[in-house]
């Protein structure tokens, strides 16, 4: 019963995770810290690094069938995200988990807030081009050219973003879309859809190598249980792709938006 109920998590954690871009580890910690109050921010962080993972590749393969995903831009935010995650899995084995459920919940309200004010301007600035049903326009198609080209140009620029950003997924066991999307939207300029679908890429390979990273450094965590929830959010992730087309920029950005500020207020409970 507890795995039914655990597949069921990772699957809503997969469709909102896919159609915003996040791989849903921003839904499942606030779920595994409140389900496992005493276990080591280490394990909580490795449990949600493989469902992140199975959920990121579903979503990848989907976004790839959809011609969404911007290559170029992906390789190079994983080139500064692999040695991110990497570090990102050392600070969970040395920081307190008090500062931990801190650090979480404040990073997800600030994340929140920024993104209830992006949201409106940004659906503005690309107007209609980019929702309906996965189809676009020469012109989203071309701007989204130009920042492929832009982040070629400035690829350490861009790899030294991914590195931030994977390291404090890592650390926090959310795999680092929740951050990089809205930094893709507002300092790479990218179409909210392209952003979210060029993230999964990025996220899927940041989680893997966090998920290798704990396997090697020893990390003790309830394998089964995050294959449930992977299970779930595989699903998840098709569905959630399927819808992703259909949601205007501005409602995922709110859905983002709305989500982040719910589970770091959570956190920050834990943490008093």
């Amino acid at each position: 019963m507890k795995f039914i109920l655990l597949a069921f998590i990772g699957l809503f954690a997969g469709v909102y995770g896919c159609i915003i871009g996040a791989g849903g580890g921003f839904i499942l910690m606030p779920v595994l810290l409140l389900m496992h109050p005493f276990e080591q921010p280490s394990s909580l962080t490795a449990m949600s690094l493989m469902a992140v993972f199975m959920n990121s590749l579903s979503g990848s393969i989907a976004y790839a069938c959809a011609g969404r995903i911007r290559y170029r831009c992906a390789v190079a935010l994983i080139t500064g995200m692999i040695p991110g995650s990497i570090f990102g899995v050392m600070l969970t084995h040395i920081v307190r988990r008090s500062f931990f459920n801190l650090a979480f919940g404040m990073l997800l309200i600030g994340l929140s807030a920024y993104l209830f004010l992006k949201a409106g301007r940004q659906c503005h600035a690309h107007m209609a081009a980019d929702h309906v049903r996965g189809f676009y326009s020469d012109a989203l198609a071309h701007e989204c050219d130009r920042v492929q080209r832009s982040a070629m140009e400035n690829f350490v620029v861009v790899a030294l973003l991914g590195c931030a950003v994977a390291a404090v997924g890592a650390f926090v066991g959310v795999g680092g879309g929740i951050m990089l999307v809205p930094m893709l939207i507002g300092l790479l300029g990218i179409p909210t859809h392209i952003a979210t679908a060029t993230s999964m890429v990025a996220v899927c390979a940041n989680s893997f190598v966090g998920v290798l990273t704990h396997f090697i450094s020893g990390t003790s965590f309830k394998i089964l249980e995050s294959i449930a929830i992977g299970v779930g959010m595989t699903v998840g992730a098709q569905v959630g792709a399927a819808l992703s087309g259909r949601v205007s920029s501005d409602w995922i950005l709110r859905l983002l938006a709305g989500a982040l500020g719910i589970a770091g207020f959570r956190i920050l409970l834990t943490a008093v």
